[in-house]
């Protein structure tokens, strides 16, 4: 897959270090175009307690394709980090 539009060449490796150790967690659609690969590449990047969400049969458009658990997570991680 050839990835492309204006954020093909954007990343966040110069942004995470400033977020410090605030509590982090990636919300993934199963199919959608960041790789679970990249998911790994960018855990290292963040603070030991983030985690990731990944909803199946969900793609880019996960807090649609999946919106209640979406939302359920979402909440649940805010409770958590209140």
């Amino acid at each position: 897959m050839q990835i492309g539009g204006l954020l093909k060449d954007w990343t966040a490796a110069d942004v995470i270090p400033s977020l410090g150790a605030l509590p982090a967690i990636v919300l993934r659609g199963e199919t959608e175009e960041l790789y679970s690969t990249s998911t790994d590449k960018l855990l290292q990047l963040l603070p030991s307690s983030a985690t990731v969400k990944s909803f199946q049969g969900a793609g880019s458009y996960a807090h649609i394709d999946a919106w209640e658990a979406y939302l359920e997570t979402v909440n649940a991680f805010l409770e958590a980090h209140d």
